[in-house]
């Protein structure tokens, strides 16, 4: 620790901190060797250092330095390598407990958790159809079973187990844990397309937009009215607003029924390799090739089908 490169002095001179001399009368800086320490030991307690493992510690450098590192006391252990001296060394978390190391300081687990082991760095999430009482589990066991036999839902509501929970599942017009609250009439939104509700004597009706008419605004304006399917067509109004369609009679096609139908090109009725002629009005005839018959040449008369 002490060294003193010039002659004639009364006192030594101190080597520069944490390092240390292995022997009396050194002469120069030089013998001043840094050493092992600060969680951190070599074979020789000199540099080059490597961390001390896990659940070990090294304090400060001392004399000659650390050539090993120091066991964490009985029970204790530490979360990382490197730990420089016995209060890194914890205990780990008990059962029903957890941590981001698995050592103290610990927090309890959830509600609907459990851990059932020691040093644990989480903690396990119940069945779905599980609850538990109290925070800090420490047992499946205590994981205990939801059935809805104690949750009594109101007003024609229904129990379901979700999410670790008895919910009660409201018929429109009810709210509240148990469905015992009714909403007003309006809050359930009953006219359709537009239609504002407004509360009457225990009742409702709704004022419908121009074109839309019933009790609840359901009945839209007819698209029908102005729309011309030529050829004999029909116009079929579909759900929804600006929606219908032109029905057709056979032989025409198009949106609106104004074009002639090619009856060869729908359906391919002529078969076994038979051309198709067509004629007015969407019929058509076939030329049947030699041993085919009938109006779509589909019977064979001159050969022996295998």
């Amino acid at each position: 620790m002490l060294y003193q490169d010039k002659n004639g002095q009364l006192t030594c001179k101190s080597c520069p901190a944490q390092t240390f001399t292995h022997f009396a009368g050194a002469q120069s800086v030089e013998a001043c060797l840094s050493v092992c320490g600060n969680g951190m030991f070599s074979t020789s307690g000199l540099v080059p250092c490597q961390l001390c493992p896990r659940h070990t510690f090294a304090g400060p450098p001392v004399m000659g330095g650390y050539k090993q590192c120091e066991p964490c006391p009985e029970g204790t252990y530490t979360a990382r390598l490197g730990s420089t001296g016995p209060s890194q060394c914890k205990q780990p978390c008990q059962p029903g407990t957890f941590s981001t190391t698995g050592l103290e300081p610990c927090s309890p687990c959830s509600l609907n958790y459990y851990q059932s082991s020691l040093g644990q760095q989480r903690c396990i999430e119940c069945h779905n159809n599980t609850y538990t009482k109290d925070i800090g589990s420490a047992k499946e066991s205590q994981c205990e079973e939801l059935t809805c036999a104690k949750t009594q839902c109101q007003n024609r509501g229904t129990c379901n187990v979700m999410n670790h929970k008895e919910i009660c599942e409201c018929i429109p017009g009810y709210t509240g844990q148990y469905c015992e609250e009714q909403m007003p009439l309006c809050d359930i939104q009953p006219c359709y397309n537009g239609g504002i509700c407004e509360a009457t004597s225990g009742t409702f009706r709704c004022i419908c937009p121009q074109n839309f008419t019933g009790a609840r605004c359901q009945f839209g304006p007819d698209e029908c009215i102005g729309v011309n399917c030529p050829n004999g067509g029909v116009c079929q109004d579909l759900p929804g607003l600006g929606t219908s369609r032109c029905l057709c009679r056979t032989g025409f096609t198009g949106p609106d029924c104004s074009q002639i139908a090619d009856p060869c090109q729908m359906d391919a009725p002529c078969k076994n390799g038979a051309d198709c002629v067509p004629l007015q009005l969407g019929r058509y005839k076939c030329k049947c090739l030699p041993g085919w018959e009938g109006s779509n040449c589909d019977r064979n008369i001159g050969k022996i089908l295998f």
